[in-house]
């Protein structure tokens, strides 16, 4: 358990490295990205909303058993 949690520790490390030791990479936006942005907002708003209408009998029922206690 230990070997797993040291190798766990020393990824965590390495990547921490790696990630502040970089150089500015002098990167723009694209124009298409604030869309891209948009519509993976809105997709997963609709995923939310379509996995509560799938399941709202099952988050009824769970909720009225909850208040019933």
């Amino acid at each position: 358990m230990t070997k797993r949690i040291n190798k766990t520790w020393t990824f965590l490390w390495v990547i921490l490295v790696l990630v502040l030791s970089t150089e500015n990479a002098f990167a723009y936006l694209d124009l298409g990205t604030g869309t891209y942005l948009f519509q993976m907002i809105v997709s997963g708003f609709l995923t939310m909303i379509f996995a509560i209408k799938v399941y709202w009998n099952n988050l009824i029922s769970f909720f009225k058993r909850l208040l019933k206690k």
